[in-house]
């Protein structure tokens, strides 16, 4: 089962708010709660791996000012994330 579609379930059971509103408060904490909690530990673990573990704070430093200077792309996939949480996940 894909990544998002285990998010996706659970914010769900979590929101229980019907409608447009209950998809936008599920977008939120998906986009300002779980995404950067989840990145945040990825990149960690990564740099870490690596034998690099000196090098996080700069590197997820590095990622935030990635993600702020293409703020299109983010609106883009915040845009397909809300049709997302509103229709449902196609199935695949």
């Amino acid at each position: 089962m894909p990544r998002d579609t285990i998010r996706y379930l659970y914010l769900s059971k979590l929101v229980t708010i019907p409608r447009s509103s209950g998809a936008f408060l599920r977008l939120f904490l998906d986009q300002f709660l779980f995404s950067p909690i989840f990145i945040g530990f990825f990149l960690s673990t990564l740099v870490t791996l690596e034998g690099r573990p000196s090098q996080v704070i700069p590197k997820l430093e590095q990622v935030l000012s990635v993600i702020v200077s293409s703020s299109s792309s983010f609106l883009a996939s915040l845009e397909r994330k809300a049709n997302d949480y509103r229709f449902g996940i196609a199935e695949h």
